[in-house]
């Protein structure tokens, strides 16, 4: 919640609990944008992000670091930060334009280990139900992204403790 109100979102989890929740009643699909890398943002913000994302379980997930768009609040608080790249369009997906709470490398790897722990969930909530091929296919995945996720949070690790 604390990352939502400095970025002026204007929404809250509580809302974002109870939308994912009548979408889903209703049969309608659902996909989350994560922003992570916004200024202030700590571990402890990620880890609820990260929870969030595993309790709701959406039936997608995008995510990227946070982008100053001219114009906006967040743009003017990081502006003179930014050097040759001045917008999103200067950059890739996970390029850091400014100089945030990790480095760059800790939000590349944290997209592949965010990625991967929710594939997991999403394999084993299928490991139980549908068609026998189905739920084989599922198994595989589970059991690919399982040390794939440990050796991310291996890496996450190290990377927490190296300066930005």
């Amino acid at each position: 919640q604390k990352v939502l109100d400095a970025m002026d979102k204007g929404t809250t989890i509580k809302q974002i609990e109870e939308a994912t929740r009548l979408l889903h009643e209703r049969g309608v699909k659902v996909g989350f944008f994560l922003q992570f890398g916004y200024l202030g943002e700590t571990q402890s913000d990620i880890k609820k992000t990260i929870q969030m994302l595993l309790t709701l379980m959406p039936d997608d997930v995008g995510i990227s670091v946070s982008y100053p768009l001219p114009g906006t609040k967040f743009y003017e608080k990081v502006k003179d930060m930014l050097g040759d790249k001045t917008n999103w369009s200067d950059s890739d997906d996970l390029a850091m334009m400014y100089r945030s709470t990790f480095n760059p490398s800790y939000y590349r790897k944290l997209h592949r280990y965010v990625h991967r722990r929710f594939r997991k969930k999403q394999a084993a909530q299928r490991i139980t139900g549908g068609k026998p091929f189905v739920r084989m296919k599922a198994m595989g995945r589970w059991l690919a992204y399982s040390p794939l996720i440990w050796l991310n949070r291996l890496q996450l690790y190290f990377l927490e403790r190296q300066e930005t």
